[in-house]
């Protein structure tokens, strides 16, 4: 379990990145 918990919460983090890259990748001037 904690083991699922772990990559559960990694995952979180890879998708809050690419969610804030996604946002500024695409703010154009």
């Amino acid at each position: 379990i904690l083991f699922v918990g772990m990559i559960g919460f990694a995952g979180l983090l890879i998708l809050a990145y690419l969610y804030a890259w996604l946002k500024g990748a695409f703010r154009w001037p």
